[in-house]
């Protein structure tokens, strides 16, 4: 049997939850809540002064291990 191929641009995508990366116990729950979407915020909800911590966070691979899939 054949793999069943799944095109990202017909999803539809009703939820959004944006989750900023800076805060763990947020990105450690966030693929709990029934979105349709994750978004890692690496702008609006972090302070200038986190957003280089942020960004290493993400670039290192920090973020994937609270993710199952």
């Amino acid at each position: 049997m054949g793999e069943t191929q799944i095109d990202a641009r017909k999803l539809i995508r009703r939820s959004k939850l944006f989750v900023p990366v800076n805060r763990e116990r947020f990105v450690s729950k966030a693929w709990t809540r029934g979105a349709d979407c994750l978004i890692l915020d690496l702008e609006d909800a972090i302070t200038p002064a986190d957003k280089p911590s942020a960004r290493k966070m993400v670039k290192d691979g920090q973020i994937v291990p609270f993710f199952p899939f």
